[in-house]
């Protein structure tokens, strides 16, 4: 299958990105041979396929964030639980215990040593812009695509990555890289690059389908008492 890199210009903070997104180029197949339909559609027409029918997803993450300025790597660990609907629910346990909890309009975030909730629009919000594209719940047209290196179609083994850019401005995201593997559930991360060049990646792990996830776990009551910021 062929593999493409497209031209970049390779700097430190393009490097760390680029870790981010594929774990090191050695972790992409060899070539294999390709039958010429473009790369970007024979991925994401996988996507789709391996969509069809799922209407639950729930896994294990790790989110790690890099600041190209310096400073050691962030890294939280969790599960994740997702439903048709753009619901959402992740519970971060490492290195410190946060609910975040979505219904598809409004997204909410428990911290329960301050016992703080921030709540604002899933529109808007990094954490559910980036497991929306688990689902394939992300509408493609919204997004500038481009197909950044791996391998040119899916099978089974073989990785791609496709950045996309909002064609209108999200907050705190200029662009997204979507790592998606020949098998299925596709993506397996998510790289989020803000316009300062942080990146944050969410990888999933042990990942299911269909797992019957009620929708009563996506809906978050704030606890008496807490205190409610909507920045």
């Amino acid at each position: 299958m062929k593999r493409f890199i497209t031209s970049l210009k390779v700097t430190p903070a393009v490097a760390c990105i680029w870790v981010l997104a594929t774990n090191s180029m050695a972790s992409f197949p060899g070539d294999r041979p390709g039958t010429g339909k473009d790369p970007i559609e024979a991925w994401l027409d996988h996507g789709r396929g391996c969509l069809d029918g799922v209407f639950s997803l729930a896994a294990d993450f790790t989110q790690e964030t890099i600041h190209v300025l310096g400073g050691d790597m962030e890294v939280m660990e969790g599960t994740v639980q997702l439903r048709r609907g753009k619901r959402i629910r992740l519970e971060y346990k490492k290195p410190q215990r946060l609910l975040v909890v979505s219904d598809g309009k409004v997204v909410r975030a428990w911290r329960p040593e301050t016992r703080t909730v921030i709540e604002g629009s899933s529109r808007k919000d990094m954490v559910a812009l980036a497991f929306g594209f688990v689902l394939g719940e992300q509408e493609e047209e919204a997004f500038d695509t481009r197909f950044v290196g791996g391998d040119a179609e899916p099978v089974e083994g073989s990785r791609g990555v496709i950045e996309l850019v909002p064609r209108t401005p999200i907050p705190l995201v200029e662009r997204i890289l979507l790592t998606m593997e020949g098998s299925c559930p596709s993506v397996s991360r998510v790289v989020l690059i803000d316009r300062a060049g942080t990146a944050t990646r969410f990888t999933l792990t042990n990942v299911k389908t269909n797992t019957g996830i009620g929708h009563k776990r996506f809906i978050f009551k704030p606890p008496k008492g807490a205190k409610i910021i909507r920045p």
